[in-house]
């Protein structure tokens, strides 16, 4: 049973088998409460975190555990004809919430959220666990359609998102996310503005950008630091006049991305624990960095201090030692030069299949490493690992990156253009694996044929499927 206000209830129980080939079926035991099912049987505790769930049972409530109508909604949205047919499908699409933007032929523009944001009874979000028998967490239905944010034709004369909260705090629902955080959308604001007109072109070199709003702001600051090592001035004087632009082949780049690693660190760490602080990390660097980014304008605020340390250091002491420690990471692997490091040396995507995991196998399986520019905070966007410090690796993993690229001519549908990062087949030795890496890794385009005639006349074969 489970309590929900004053009674108790009986809990739905559904038993679950997995099938293994080649071995015994799993039978699973589902207990489910009027939240949801019970979670707590099948959770991974970590040991930092785990001494804190000690025998407390959660379940889970989601609006995505009952039918939905998301079909009918994809299927709404190819039909539309106009902004309000447009919306109308969008007024079905329940589960998973996402932005929607859109544009028409007469020029209008607009932004839709979508997805049921339930209203809470009386207090409470859904950032932690909250107490599920009393009733004041419960929820008293979802945010109305027409209520959730949306624009049209708006006077800035552009619609712009990238992940970033839609809203700003005049808007009066609690839509709770796990919102990017401005520096994206910051730059494609100003990349839009930045002139009357815009062509496909400036799109193109727009999903390309490497420069960083937040590498400018943080360029200055390291400029101004009066560090005591010959190397360390060097270093800084690298970012006197520096724009931020997160290139590959930028040494400033380089130094810049290892020490920000570091500073993160140093200033974090030792109030969370080791152990937590790489949890942590591992699921919100974005929210280290802005923590991070805030404190810079405290130079003096306590999170700076070391504990465990005798002096109380601030702002510039733990950026310096940052820099330090990163010049130290950056000489045992690119050398002794620092004119020659490169950011993309240390930053590489690799096209990786299933079977490349293995050592002896990458070299078949794998597509070639390349060189990235760009890091979590710009346009063309590929974040490296924060939870793993840098000098046990040597360089970046990177799964995160912009995999498609896309710009529609509206005007001519057929003068639209996109392109993938790797190719068309995921089978290793086919015409089409790999093939549009390079094109994607420097910036080019594959056109999206529209009509059956210019379809027919560029084909080069025909897939048929027979049931």
């Amino acid at each position: 049973q489970y309590k929900s206000g004053e009674q108790w209830l009986p809990l739905q129980i559904v038993t679950e088998t997995i099938r293994i080939a080649g071995g015994e079926p799993i039978t699973q035991t589902v207990r489910i409460t009027g939240h949801g099912p019970i979670l707590s049987d099948a959770l991974t505790i970590t040991p930092t975190v785990g001494s804190s769930v000690g025998s407390q049972v959660y379940s889970l409530q989601w609006t995505g555990l009952k039918p939905g109508r998301l079909l009918e909604a994809v299927y709404g949205l190819q039909t539309a004809a106009n902004w309000d047919e447009f919306r109308t499908a969008l007024s079905k699409w329940t589960v998973p919430g996402q932005n929607f933007v859109y544009a028409d032929r007469s020029g209008n523009i607009g932004y839709q959220m979508t997805g049921e944001v339930p209203i809470r009874r009386q207090k409470g979000s859904a950032n932690v666990p909250v107490p599920g028998g009393g009733g004041l967490y419960d929820w008293a239905g979802v945010v109305p359609f027409d209520e959730l944010p949306r624009s049209y034709n708006p006077p800035e004369h552009f619609i712009a998102t990238a992940n970033n909260r839609p809203f700003g705090p005049e808007y009066e629902q609690d839509i709770p996310g796990g919102w990017s955080y401005p520096w994206r959308i910051s730059r494609i604001t100003e990349l839009l503005k930045a002139k009357e007109k815009l062509s496909a072109d400036d799109f193109k070199l727009m999903q390309m950008d490497t420069q960083s709003t937040l590498a400018r702001k943080v360029a200055p600051i390291i400029a101004g630091l009066k560090p005591q090592g010959e190397l360390e001035k060097k270093a800084v004087a690298m970012f006197q006049g520096w724009d931020g632009n997160i290139k590959a082949d930028s040494a400033v780049a380089a130094i810049y991305e290892v020490m920000s690693q570091h500073a993160v660190s140093e200033t974090l760490s030792d109030d969370l624990g080791e152990e937590l602080y790489i949890e942590y990390i591992g699921v919100n660097g974005g929210a280290a960095r802005r923590t991070i980014e805030l404190l810079l304008d405290k130079p003096e605020d306590p999170l700076w201090d070391r504990a465990g340390t005798p002096e109380k250091e601030k702002r510039d002491d733990i950026l310096v030692k940052s820099l330090s420690t990163a010049l130290s990471d950056l000489r045992a692997v690119l050398g002794e030069d620092m004119d020659q490091w490169q950011w993309g040396k240390i930053h590489q995507l690799v096209a990786a299949h299933p079977f490349g995991s293995q050592e002896v196998l990458a070299g078949v399986f794998n597509l070639p490493a390349v060189e990235m520019a760009g890091d979590g905070t710009t346009v063309s966007v590929a974040p490296p690992p924060l939870d793993v410090p840098f000098a046990s690796f040597k360089n970046y993993p990177l799964t995160n990156h912009q995999s498609y690229r896309m710009i529609i001519d509206l005007s001519n549908w057929s003068k639209s253009q996109s392109i993938y990062a790797t190719g068309q087949s995921g089978q290793p030795f086919a015409k089409h694996w790999g093939d549009m890496l390079t094109k994607w890794h420097t910036g080019e385009y594959n056109p999206m044929l529209y009509t059956a005639q210019e379809i027919d006349a560029n084909k080069e074969g025909v897939l048929t499927l027979i049931p």
